[in-house]
């Protein structure tokens, strides 16, 4: 399915751990690029596990419109969240990088619109049978295919170089997998 970047959605990151006590007892600072990474990896972990694919089945065309067209404005929406997320966690604290970051939040506003459209086709298409639900979903998926290879900012963010120790050291990046990990497929139709 399209892969829920809404994997995700935001969790603020934990503040940086400062010492309390004397001396040896005192934890140092955190390194800021890492707290900024452990607060983008947040994000992605809370809320997306919300976003379920649902179970279609073609011999209920009407009803697997309405669900498909409900994902889908639940990933939208999910994203926005993302995006509203991530930059009020404004861009990385690490020089030479905001390119990247403006690259990523366009490609995640880019991402959430052709989701709305594939919605919004989908939710007017004239869906009688099996053959018109799949003939749907095909008109629909042609907004959402660049969608379904979009891995997320988090991703992209880490493929730059300055940025990958930061989200390696991370503790809230531990399951975001490497940076250029394949995606998942995309949706089909089907029975079940």
């Amino acid at each position: 399915m399209v892969r829920c970047v809404a994997a995700g959605a935001l969790l603020l990151a934990a503040a940086a751990a400062a010492g309390c006590g004397s001396g040896a007892d005192s934890r140092p600072e955190r390194d800021p690029a890492v707290a900024w990474a452990d607060g983008v990896c947040g994000h992605l972990g809370e809320r997306g596990r919300e976003v379920r694919v649902p179970r279609i089945d073609n011999r209920k065309p009407e009803a697997a419109q309405r669900r498909i067209t409900a994902f889908l404005g639940d990933l939208s929406r999910e994203l926005g969240t993302l995006e509203r997320n991530m930059k009020r966690e404004g861009p990385p604290p690490v020089k030479g990088v905001r390119d990247s970051f403006d690259r990523a939040m366009n490609k995640l506003g880019t991402a959430q619109r052709s989701l709305d459209q594939a919605a919004a086709k989908l939710r007017k298409a004239p869906v009688t049978d099996g053959k018109s639900l799949t003939e749907a979903l095909r008109d629909a998926g042609r907004a959402v295919r660049a969608t379904g290879a979009y891995q997320g900012p988090a991703q992209e963010l880490r493929a730059e170089p300055k940025l990958r120790r930061a989200f390696d050291q991370a503790p809230g990046c531990d399951r975001l997998p490497p940076a250029g990990s394949p995606s998942p497929g995309t949706p089909s139709a089907g029975k079940g």
